[in-house]
């Protein structure tokens, strides 16, 4: 499976229909957790809390998005609009 990453105002050098321009991910991570307790017998009762989440980890090659994407990590600009897409 690839998953690919569009980042605003980056291009990247995939040129897959539909993905064109968007930038190749080697792997994709993140965790969600909710820990539920409940009392044997009483699957009413059971409390949840709020979902926890992970930092979100990236990892890709060095192509041509390369440059720019680390410009972006290290200035102070403002957030970027950034959407990950799984290709199956």
């Amino acid at each position: 499976m690839a998953v690919y990453l569009n980042y605003q105002g980056i291009q990247g050098s995939v040129t897959a229909k539909g993905y064109k321009g968007m930038i190749a991910l080697r792997h994709f991570k993140f965790h969600v957790s909710r820990k539920i307790n409940m009392v044997t017998g009483h699957m009413v009762n059971r409390e949840s809390t709020i979902p926890e989440f992970s930092t979100v980890r990236i990892e890709k090659r060095a192509d041509v998005s390369s440059t720019d994407l680390f410009r972006s990590s290290v200035s102070a600009s403002t957030g970027k609009q950034a959407s990950i897409h799984p290709f199956y």
